[in-house]
């Protein structure tokens, strides 16, 4: 499966490497949440994801995690104070507790039309066989 993603990444332009420390990302999903507060969830994420799957840091590490959101243009000081808080954790909690309910359990998951289909990194097939499996309910 790793060198399936490896050789997808490749013709994508995308350089994975999976060498990195994995560990509880609760803390990313928590700043995450907060840099909704200034509309640069979607900076950080991205960030997030290419620290983690191209550069293999560690973003369990909370000075890893302030130092992606400073470069995102977060507040280094008021981001290092959130994440020594408890600020945002029964949020958080509870959005993970409703997407577990939905049947996810892990990154990337598919919805179409608002119903889940599949989770994983997937052929454009799939893709294809899912949408048509849609056309033909219709």
């Amino acid at each position: 499966m790793i060198s399936g993603m490896i050789q997808m990444g490749k013709s994508e332009g995308i350089a994975f490497d999976y060498g990195g420390k994995i560990g509880n990302t609760f803390d990313a999903h928590r700043l995450i949440a907060y840099a909704e507060e200034f509309n640069l969830q979607n900076e950080l994420a991205e960030q997030l994801f290419h620290a983690y799957f191209e550069k293999a840091r560690d973003i369990a590490n909370n000075e890893v995690l302030v130092n992606i959101a400073a470069e995102v243009g977060l507040d280094r000081t008021k981001v290092q104070a959130y994440l020594d808080s408890d600020e945002g954790v029964k949020k958080v909690s509870q959005r993970l507790y409703g997407v577990r309910l939905d049947g996810i359990s892990g990154v990337t998951s598919y919805f179409i039309q608002g119903n889940f289909y599949f989770s994983g990194a997937k052929d454009p097939a799939a893709f294809v066989t899912a949408l048509e499996q849609l056309t033909n309910k219709q």
